[in-house]
């Protein structure tokens, strides 16, 4: 069944950074592991348009993950793994503030229905001054730990918990609170940095729209990443979270043999200074 990659627009765009390394994965036989299948320029985002991102090796030349005539790229695009049966989104742009809930039901829960998604795996990132994440201090093992990862199998959800979900939801909505709620609907790896998802967490209100919607009938799944960063130059996070995900995503990956980095990081963060000897920066 169908699986769906989203990226949140969060700490640092790791999500995004590490979505532009898949997006230009090579197979084995340096196939662009996924192709452009839509754009989308949905009302809810900060509007976008620009050139239409490359490998450097195709920087003039027609080739590309996207249609032959296409040459710009919009805030919200929707790709495709055909080997893998893998849905990807870039999103490029912020969400409107206040439009959160119309973003998700206007356009990821018709994704969800139009191809019939199984699984959504969420991808997020956090850093020190996020305090809407629930940091797993208990935990006694002193590894240091930078990802999390968890799972809410919608089968397992009773209709109890699912009318508590409906609940809670609603007294969340009609008042203004900071307090850290746990979801208890998501089962977390022991490996993890967060001990759950909370309610006030952007993740957390993506799953329970697509839980309630009854036009994600199809859905069975939502896996849940996110890495623990710091703003800065964010490329290493990038690389460190789609090797993390690689880890886990045994099925949707399989075939992305090489991640590479596309035309549009170049000078993104600027260049590596010349410290070698017939580089140095005297030369």
């Amino acid at each position: 069944m169908p699986s769906l990659i989203l990226p949140l627009v969060s700490t640092a765009n790791v999500p995004q950074l590490t979505v532009d390394l898949l997006l230009h994965s090579t197979t084995e036989n340096d196939i662009h592991a996924f192709k452009h299948i839509k754009s989308y320029s949905p009302e809810t985002l900060l509007s976008f348009l620009g050139p239409v991102d490359k490998l450097p090796i195709e920087k003039n030349s027609s080739s590309s993950i996207y249609p032959n005539n296409q040459s710009y790229s919009t805030s919200f695009e929707l790709f495709y793994n055909q080997s893998t049966d893998t849905y990807l989104i870039q999103q490029r742009t912020p969400i409107i503030t206040g439009y959160l809930n119309t973003f998700i039901n206007k356009t990821i829960v018709p994704i969800v229905n139009q191809y019939q998604i199984d699984n959504v795996i969420l991808l997020d990132s956090h850093s020190p001054r996020d305090e809407n994440y629930l940091i797993n201090n208990d935990n006694a093992d002193a590894t240091i730990k930078i990802f999390s990862y968890g799972t809410c199998e919608l089968p397992n959800l009773s209709e109890e918990i699912l009318r508590e979900l409906n609940n809670l939801s609603l007294s969340i909505s009609s008042q203004e609170t900071n307090e850290l709620i746990e979801s208890k609907i998501f089962q977390m790896t022991k490996q993890s940095l967060l001990k759950d998802l909370s309610t006030c967490q952007d993740a957390w209100k993506y799953s329970i729209d697509l839980i309630r919607s009854p036009l994600s009938e199809s859905l069975k799944s939502i896996n849940y990443f996110a890495m623990f960063v710091n703003e800065g130059d964010n490329s290493m996070d990038a690389k460190l979270f789609i090797n993390y995900l690689k880890e886990n995503l045994s099925t949707e990956l399989k075939n992305s043999i090489k991640f590479n980095t596309p035309i549009s990081w170049e000078g993104l963060y600027g260049k590596e200074m010349p410290d070698s000897f017939d580089q140095g920066i005297y030369i």
